[in-house]
């Protein structure tokens, strides 16, 4: 990603681990990760025949790193067994199916620029839908960004520059993925983003369709003023949060949830503006709802309970619970009973309800609550939910099961 160092001056050590990230997507250098595979032997006997073969510790370690990091980037790419990661670069990047769907935004575009590309999730993806660079400071993400486009057969044009220094079409569409590990830790304050919340503002002012990829956490500034702010994951994950400008909004004015299946289809989109109204329960439903992460992080489920009549358990969690409703935000419970959080009666409920195996959950309570109940006796043979939670003030054990969400004919 972006790393604020000038790149057009290399160290003598930086030029010589260019090389040898050079040498590691060579055609040649392929054959070693046939070998390697073919030995199915551990870590440090890899090494050792690697060393035996006359390889530096650079170039063993280089290898052995992809051996680790491709079968993770399966969860991400589908030709991750071929391409080439950095593990924070990894860590990072889009992955394809939130890719494709997110390019869907750019399609009006004539061209778009991805400003800290990374090893080129998103820019492969609006490659597909239009004609797209990719810029990076980092001159070893650069080599990845091209090189995995290439074996995904995308044509990008990938520039190594500062983003700040880079200049920028003034009728280029961009998407941006600022580093949020700068300052060597993770963070979500803009102010420590590269490039930072001074640059992101002027960027938006000269190339107004414009999308900023975010952490999920990260709250903007009072002042901005993004024309949709939508928080993006799969079936269980929130993964991103995107600031939308000009055209490359949906939904003007709003914030929105939006979850993806494997797939790349949409699961759902939910919208709302404005708060909503938080509604309180004393007393359980017969059903328990759990929203998405994507509808707790957007901050509307307040909208969505009020949408079913539904009400939260305590001000604080987002547990709601109500009578019978469909929507596909909303993880469905059937309650069976409720009692306190107390190991012997918990017991007794899970026995009557023949509880054979537990999923436990919760919200609102610590750990160690939790903790008390992993080693739980069971004499049943029926899937049961554990819900460990508060009423209002009160600690609550929620004894309940799946119920399939059908929508109502």
């Amino acid at each position: 990603m972006y790393f604020a160092r000038a790149v057009n001056k290399l160290k003598d050590s930086e030029k010589s681990e260019l090389e040898d990230w050079r040498w590691l997507v060579e055609e040649a250098t392929q054959a070693w990760f046939q070998r390697l595979s073919e030995r199915g032997s551990d870590a440090l006997a890899d090494l050792k025949f690697l060393r035996k073969q006359g390889l530096s510790p650079t170039r063993c370690r280089l290898l052995l790193e992809q051996v680790t990091l491709r079968p993770l980037g399966k969860r991400k790419f589908s030709r991750a067994d071929s391409m080439f990661f950095r593990r924070q670069l990894l860590e990072q990047a889009t992955g394809e199916t939130l890719a494709h769907y997110k390019a869907r935004r750019y399609e009006a575009a004539k061209q778009v620029v991805d400003l800290c590309c990374g090893v080129g999730g998103d820019l492969m993806a609006l490659a597909k839908v239009t004609q797209a660079t990719g810029v990076d400071a980092d001159p070893i993400a650069c080599l990845l960004a091209q090189e995995n486009s290439n074996i995904n057969q995308v044509q990008v044009q990938v520039v190594k520059a500062l983003a700040e220094s880079h200049v920028l079409d003034p009728e280029c569409w961009i998407h941006i993925d600022p580093d949020r590990r700068a300052a060597e830790r993770r963070t979500t304050n803009l102010d420590y983003f590269s490039p930072p919340a001074g640059y992101l503002e002027d960027l938006v002012q000269r190339h107004p369709n414009c999308g900023i990829k975010l952490a999920p956490a990260t709250r903007l500034p009072a002042h901005w003023r993004p024309q949709e702010i939508q928080w993006l994951g799969d079936r269980k994950e929130c993964k991103q949060q995107l600031a939308w400008f000009g055209e490359t909004a949906r939904h003007p004015g709003a914030r929105s949830a939006t979850a993806i299946d494997q797939n790349g289809d949409l699961l759902f989109e939910y919208v709302g503006k404005g708060g909503g109204d938080r509604a309180l329960t004393s007393q359980l439903g017969d059903y328990l709802y759990e929203p998405h992460p994507t509808l707790i992080a957007a901050r509307l489920v307040d909208f969505i309970a009020a949408e079913f009549q539904l009400k939260r358990l305590a001000e604080d969690i987002a547990y709601l619970t109500g009578g019978d409703c469909f929507h596909p935000a909303l993880q469905r419970f059937e309650v069976l009973e409720a009692c306190r959080v107390d190991l012997r009666e918990v017991e007794d409920v899970l026995k009557k309800h023949h509880a054979g195996s537990v999923e436990l959950k919760k919200r609102g309570v610590g750990q160690e609550l939790m903790d008390r109940f992993v080693k739980i006796k069971l004499h049943g043979d029926l899937p049961i939910v554990l819900v460990l939670t508060r009423l209002q003030h009160q600690h609550l054990a929620i004894v309940c099961r799946r119920s399939e969400m059908k929508p109502k004919k």
